[in-house]
């Protein structure tokens, strides 16, 4: 499977790769690029910093009760707002990866082998 660059999280719905690059132009607070870069780092890590401040990304990143940065889903039809940690986004990621897999092939998938970029430190990677 190839890399899945964005995912988007409205209210109550998931959407991933090129279905979310369709839905960024007109709701670029739900967007969360790359959302694995912010994995097991804390909100004054320079790549958080980086990720919070780039021009293209604007939805917004917060610090969530274990000093880790989180997504914020902006509140929509009086729906209160969302937050979820990169770790959560990335599962989301996994679970569709998951469902893809197992509506394509027709099969059970059980395991499966995630590699990691040599960058990520021990905590990363955990």
């Amino acid at each position: 499977m190839s890399a899945i660059p964005l995912r988007t999280i409205l209210q109550g719905e998931r959407v991933f790769g090129a279905d979310a690059e369709a839905i960024a132009a007109r709701k670029p607070y739900n967007v969360f690029p790359d959302a694995f870069r912010l994995l097991g780092r804390n909100m004054t890590h320079p790549s958080v910093e980086d990720y919070s401040k780039n021009s293209y990304i604007a939805a917004g990143v917060v610090a969530n009760e274990r000093a880790g940065a989180s997504f914020v889903v902006p509140p929509d039809s009086g729906k209160p707002s969302l937050e979820y940690s990169a770790e959560e986004a990335t599962a989301m990621l996994l679970a569709h990866a998951k469902e893809f897999t197992e509506g394509f092939g027709d099969v059970s998938v059980k395991d499966a082998v995630i590699t990691v970029p040599v960058y990520f430190t021990q905590v990363c990677r955990v």
